[in-house]
C-alpha cells in the first residue's frame, strides 16, 4: 500500500513539474505541492479502500473454508495469521503519508524537507512494519503444520518445517530487496527533484 501510494505520487508529479523558472512566492509554492499530495491522496484512499475489503473477503472466505476442522493448532495458527494481518492492515493506514501532517507555516526549503522527511519515513515504517508481519506470518503457518503433518515421522515433520519457514525467509529477504529496489529507481527521483528546489 505504502509503495503503491508514492508510485501515483511519482506520477502525478512527473506529470506536473514545478516550473522552476517562474517567479513563484515561496506560499505560492506550498500551494502547489499540496495540492498535488491532496489529489495523490485522494486517488490512493479509494486504492486503499479497495484493498481492504479484498483483504477482508480473503479472510472471511478462508475462515468460512476451515469452519469443520477441529484440528486445535490450525486455529490457533490462523488466528494469529488472521490478526497478524488486521494489525498490519490497520498499522498500514495510520502510517500512510498524510499532507494533514505537514506543517504549512514552514518557509518553503523547510517545508520541502518536512515533505521528504515524511516520505522516506512512511517507507522506512512499511518495511519495519512488513518484517513484523512476515515473522507472525511465519509463526501462523507452522502452527498450522503442527496439525497437518502430525501423520508424518517427527524427522520429516521437523524437516518440513525447516523448508517452510527457510522459504519464508528467502521470500521476505527477496520481497524486501525488490521494494527498497523499486524505491531507489522509481521515487528517488521524485525525492532528488524536491530536493533540488530547495536548493534554488
Amino acid at each position: 500500500m505504502a509503495m503503491d501510494e508514492l508510485q501515483t505520487l511519482q506520477s502525478i508529479w512527473q506529470g506536473r513539474k514545478l516550473d522552476t523558472d517562474l517567479n513563484i512566492t515561496p506560499t505560492q509554492m506550498n500551494d502547489s505541492i499540496i495540492a498535488k499530495i491532496k489529489q495523490t491522496e485522494k486517488k490512493v484512499f479509494r486504492l486503499n479502500i479497495l484493498k481492504t475489503a479484498v483483504v477482508s473477503l480473503l479472510i472471511l472466505t478462508l475462515l468460512w473454508s476451515l469452519r469443520d476442522i477441529r484440528a486445535s493448532f490450525v486455529w490457533i495458527g490462523m488466528g494469529v495469521i488472521v490478526m497478524s494481518t488486521l494489525i498490519m492492515m490497520i498499522k498500514n493506514w495510520r502510517i500512510q503519508f498524510k499532507s494533514s501532517n505537514l506543517n504549512h507555516d514552514l518557509p518553503q526549503n523547510e517545508f520541502i524537507d518536512d515533505t521528504i522527511m515524511q516520505m522516506k519515513g512512511a517507507h522506512v515504517k512499511f518495511v519495519k512494519l512488513f518484517r513484523v508481519f512476515v515473522f507472525f506470518l511465519m509463526i501462523g503457518i507452522n502452527l498450522l503444520y503442527v496439525d497437518l503433518l502430525q501423520a508424518l515421522e517427527m524427522p520429516m515433520r521437523l524437516l518440513l518445517h525447516g523448508i517452510v519457514t527457510n522459504f519464508m525467509l528467502i521470500v521476505f529477504a527477496l520481497g524486501l530487496f525488490i521494494r527498497r529496489k523499486k524505491f531507489k529507481k522509481e521515487f528517488q527521483p521524485l525525492i532528488d527533484e524536491l530536493e533540488t528546489l530547495t536548493q534554488q
